[in-house]
């Protein structure tokens, strides 16, 4: 594994938050997207909750890699500490489309 991958892999285990909606696809289907808002433009999708999250670990880390092959700043994730204890958010949105077809 290269410096950069090592690098990028270490900066996608901090706190960002996240964000998972449930998106409608057609009539009778939806998916799960999970979004780090902090990071511009990163977010996966997937059947479940779960896959939505595990899939948004992989994308992460290669939206980090790219920052940093890029020369381009790495945005802090943004947290919230009250009495000691780190808050991140988390929402869930039904049935709300926030991606349109082309």
């Amino acid at each position: 594994m290269s410096a950069l991958l090592n690098r990028a892999v270490r900066l996608s285990k901090e706190p960002y938050k996240t964000i998972l909606f449930r998106n409608k696809v057609n009539d009778n289907e939806y998916a799960y997207v999970a979004v780090h808002p902090e990071l511009n433009g990163c977010y996966a999708q997937g059947d479940t909750p779960e896959e939505a999250y595990a899939n948004l670990e992989g994308v992460t880390i290669t939206h980090i890699e790219h920052l940093l092959l890029n020369g381009l700043d790495i945005p802090e994730a943004v947290t919230e500490i009250t009495n000691g204890v780190v808050q991140v958010a988390f929402n869930m949105l039904s049935e709300q489309s926030f991606f349109k077809p082309l």
